[in-house]
């Protein structure tokens, strides 16, 4: 599969998709594993398969142009009807008089398709309240709600920009307060109150802030780095892109048990 060019031939990527997996629609929302506004490039899934840039706005892809909608904001409206034109998607003006939101219209959905319904999601980017309020609205209503892993997008995305590598910095003690020896004993001490032993960590600004590390172009606007991060009794364990290559020098002899 070369790159695509154009919106529709992404489309019918992605439907080709759908119903290899046996849906009838699937959500692409504007955030991604950290439940980011803003994105790298790599993680934009829903630009790349509508061709709208805004930063907020949900897509459903069904297996038809009649089936597939952008939903954002008054912010965004003027924007998407001239990004949209020509792709086949419709938009739902949110907001706005007789439009729909993103819950009501699958929810519409599944009343007239009953379990014929099968709306696909990847678990990983959306926040769990959020997700269970769809589920609740479609299953309601006689539909099937279906995780689906890993991304559908990331499926059929061949010309997918590379993951940001640069190299990070360590903040001074004067900018952070307090140095890492000292944070994540804190954070254990946390953890041991809530009868925890462990703690996973999605949340960008909270893994910069706990490992006084910066990034100057890994997230537009935002001086975080992509990571996941996993604290226990015993380990600080940093998931990064090529962490090896990208961490100050020296830093992980200086703070007991990373890897």
């Amino acid at each position: 599969m070369g790159a695509m060019s154009t919106i529709p031939e992404r489309l019918r990527a992605l439907r080709e998709q759908l119903v290899a997996h046996g849906l009838t629609h699937y959500v692409v929302p504007s955030a991604d594993e950290h439940i980011n506004e803003y994105l790298p490039a790599w993680r934009r899934r829903r630009e790349w398969a509508s061709g709208f840039t805004g930063s907020a706005g949900d897509l459903v892809v069904g297996t038809t142009d009649e089936e597939t909608r952008l939903f954002t904001d008054g912010r965004y409206h003027l924007q998407a009807e001239r990004e949209l034109e020509g792709t086949g998607i419709g938009l739902e003006k949110v907001g706005a008089k007789d439009a729909k939101t993103l819950t009501r219209w699958l929810e519409a959905r599944a009343k007239d398709g009953g379990d014929a319904v099968v709306v696909g999601v990847d678990p990983a980017v959306f926040p769990i309240g959020a997700a269970e309020a769809l589920e609740k609205a479609v299953t309601a209503r006689g539909g099937a709600w279906k995780p689906v892993a890993p991304n559908l997008v990331d499926a059929v995305w061949t010309d997918r920009p590379a993951p940001p590598t640069s190299p990070l910095i360590e903040c001074p003690i004067e900018w952070t307060g307090a140095p890492v020896d000292e944070k994540v004993p804190k954070l254990r001490a946390a953890l041991a109150a809530a009868d925890a032993d462990a703690i996973a960590v999605v949340r960008l600004d909270q893994i910069a802030w706990l490992l006084n590390l910066r990034s100057t172009d890994d997230i537009p606007f935002n001086p975080v780095f992509e990571s996941f991060l996993f604290v226990d009794g015993g380990a600080v364990r940093l998931f990064a892109h090529d962490p090896a290559a990208r961490l100050p020098a020296s830093f992980a002899d200086r703070v007991a048990g990373f890897s």
